[in-house]
């Protein structure tokens, strides 16, 4: 369902890494467990800049259960301003130990510049969305 408010767009888009799921100004992202190259991450964020232009930037909700420890070259590219100039905000969503030790070793090595947080709880991640969000409105 399209819409000209931000707020009723719902789309979904399937890349070799992720399906991207946007509804209700947020970025659902979940990782299918593929090996993330540097053609894979650029993949990505070349579909963020093409399918969700209007949305950009985006606060994104990475579901990282299925994730594989990107290669180098990705994880530094995912780090450029290149491709952090298309997210707002970023929340981890963590359940598993792997998925929490794979994220805390993104978070370490590659420090986005952008707001990010690791959770283990959905309605967490996406509350903590909503308070970047709704602190945004406040400081324009």
């Amino acid at each position: 369902m399209l819409s000209k408010s931000k707020m009723t767009i719902e789309k979904k888009y399937v890349t070799t890494i992720a399906d991207l799921h946007y509804k209700n100004e947020v970025m659902y992202v979940t990782f299918n467990g593929a090996i993330i190259t540097l053609p894979a991450a650029k993949e990505f964020i070349h579909v963020l800049n093409t399918e969700f232009a209007e949305q950009l930037p985006v606060q994104i909700l990475a579901d990282i259960a299925k994730l594989k420890t990107p290669e180098k070259a990705a994880r530094d590219y995912w780090a450029t301003k290149e491709a952090e100039q298309v997210i707002k905000s970023l929340a981890i969503l963590a359940k598993s130990i792997l998925a929490k030790i794979a994220g805390n070793l993104f978070l370490s090595i590659n420090r986005p510049s952008v707001p990010t947080k690791m959770f283990t709880d959905e309605v967490a991640a996406l509350g903590w969305l909503a308070q970047i969000k709704q602190h945004e409105k406040i400081t324009k």
